[in-house]
C-alpha cells in the first residue's frame, strides 16, 4: 500500500487457525523530496517467475527521478529498485517524442505474464513498455486540454488487449471506454457504447481470465 506518506507499506500475511495476521515489513522507498514529489498514487504486482522469483512490483506517481512521470520498478524479495522506466531520458530536453512520460504517471497496470506494463500520466499519455528490454511505444497521445490533473487508468484484457478510456469527440465531459490491440502499431479502437462516463475514468478492474470488467 502506498500514498502520500512516499513510500511503500509492506505486510507479511501469516496464517494464524483461518485467519491471517498482517505482520508489517520493511517498507520500499523510492526518491522523494519537498512537497508533492515522491507521493504514490498507484501500484501494481506482478506474479513470480521462474526469472523473477520475487515477482515485481510496478510504483506510479510524482517522481523525483529524471522527471515526474519516471515509474519504479521494484523486486519485493530484495528490497531493491529493480528498473526505471524508461532507462534513460536523452531526449527529455530536446525536440522529437520523449522516451517515456514527462508528466505524473496515475495508473499501472501489468499484464497477467508479468511480461508487459501499461501506465498513465495525469495529462492522459497511455504507454506500453515490455520488460525486460524495457521499450516503450506511446499507444495514446496527451490530448490537449486535459491536464488537469484527474487520476485516468487503462488495464489488459489480456497479453494483447487494453482496455482505455477516451473522451467523446461530440461532449468533451463525456468519456467512453475502449477495447484497443495493442499488437497493431497504431491501434484501432472498439469502442464500448454504453455507459458514458462524466469527466473521466478513474479504475477499471478485470477477471482474471478477461472476460468481465
Amino acid at each position: 500500500a502506498g500514498g502520500s506518506g512516499k513510500l511503500v507499506n509492506v505486510w507479511n500475511l501469516v496464517p494464524r487457525g483461518e485467519t491471517l495476521l498482517a505482520i508489517p515489513a520493511e517498507p520500499l522507498r523510492w526518491e522523494i523530496a519537498r512537497g508533492m514529489r515522491g507521493r504514490i498514487y498507484n501500484l501494481d504486482a506482478a506474479p513470480a517467475t521462474s526469472d523473477r522469483p520475487g515477482g515485481m512490483l510496478a510504483v506510479g506517481g510524482f517522481s523525483t527521478r529524471g522527471a515526474t512521470g519516471d515509474v519504479v520498478i521494484f523486486d519485493p524479495s530484495e528490497q531493491r529498485i529493480q528498473a526505471l522506466l524508461p532507462a534513460r531520458r536523452p531526449d527529455a530536453a530536446g525536440p522529437g517524442p520523449a522516451s517515456g512520460h514527462l508528466q505524473t504517471v496515475g495508473a499501472v497496470s501489468f499484464s497477467n505474464d508479468g511480461r508487459q506494463l501499461i501506465s498513465v500520466s495525469l495529462d492522459g499519455e497511455v504507454r506500453l513498455w515490455t520488460l525486460g528490454n524495457n521499450e516503450t511505444s506511446r499507444i495514446l497521445q496527451p490530448p490537449n486540454g486535459l491536464d488537469d490533473g484527474r487520476i485516468r487508468t487503462a488495464a489488459f484484457l489480456d497479453e494483447r488487449r487494453a482496455i482505455l478510456p477516451l473522451r467523446d469527440g461530440q461532449q468533451p465531459a463525456a468519456w467512453r471506454l475502449s477495447i484497443v490491440d495493442l499488437a497493431v502499431p497504431a491501434p484501432a479502437d472498439s469502442i464500448v457504447s454504453q455507459p458514458v462516463f462524466w469527466h473521466g475514468v478513474s479504475a477499471i478492474a478485470v477477471t482474471p481470465d478477461g472476460r468481465e470488467f
